[in-house]
């Protein structure tokens, strides 16, 4: 209930709502905005509460997506995009040097984080190289010998500066993802059912530049991310 009271006392001029979700525009409405604007494939009770929509192609690219939205709110899209994020903090009492992979092995949504048989089979894989493990979770992560496991030690700019200097990023959670396609470039995405078209990122060059790596699976145990382990190994242990 306090949370709610806040948001009613936001009351802003507009609303853009990226989500699209029932949730994201009640939240719109609550906070008492005098527009409301969404995209077209929104979800369909929540555009009832959209005052301008705009038209996009749902089987789009995510960034392309939302940035029509942003294009509906009078922005202007240039040629080239900035991402303009934060250099992050370091954390304390960890050492930054030997070089690490950082693995980012848990997602918010249930069935798409990596079990732990599968972070161990990473790890193992890439050895002696160090890796860093980050993430909220429950569950308690064995780590190898050659694995750091910083689940629930880390904030949002301490995760920032740890994507920013690590080798290779690996991560199956689109935030990370989309962090480490701004600020470092040298991603593996793991998809466990989404289509990595319309939601992998893209490093930020006129027209989207370059797609990073991704590796589309159908299970929370996939066979072709343990193929590009064995595969990345190698280039990841050298200097």
């Amino acid at each position: 209930m306090p949370w709610l009271k806040r948001i009613r006392e936001t009351r802003p001029d507009l609303a853009l709502d990226f989500e699209g979700s029932l949730r994201s525009a009640l939240i719109a409405k609550i906070s008492g905005a005098k527009e409301i604007y969404g995209m077209s494939d929104a979800q369909r009770g929540s555009r009832l509460f959209y005052t301008r929509i705009a038209k996009i192609n749902r089987h789009g690219h995510a960034v392309n997506r939302y940035l029509k939205l942003a294009e509906c709110a009078g922005a202007i899209i240039g040629e080239w995009l900035r991402c303009s994020l934060p250099t992050g903090d370091p954390l304390p009492r960890f050492d930054e040097y030997p070089p690490f992979i950082l693995l980012n092995p848990i997602a918010r949504v249930e069935g798409e984080s990596l079990s732990n048989a599968v972070i161990a089979e990473f790890c193992r894989a890439l050895a002696p190289t160090r890796l860093v493990v980050v993430g909220q979770s429950q569950r308690k992560i064995d780590a190898p010998e050659n694995c750091v496991d910083l689940t629930n030690r880390t904030s949002l700019l301490q995760l920032i500066r740890l994507i920013r200097i690590a080798r290779f990023v690996v991560s199956v959670d689109s935030g990370p993802m989309y962090v480490a396609a701004a600020v470092n470039g040298r991603l593996l995405s793991i998809h466990t059912w989404t289509d990595p078209r319309r939601s992998v990122p893209t490093i930020p060059t006129p027209g989207f530049g370059k797609t990073v790596n991704s590796a589309p699976s159908t299970d929370s145990t996939p066979r072709g991310c343990e193929d590009a382990v064995v595969a990345l190994g190698p280039k990841m242990s050298q200097p």
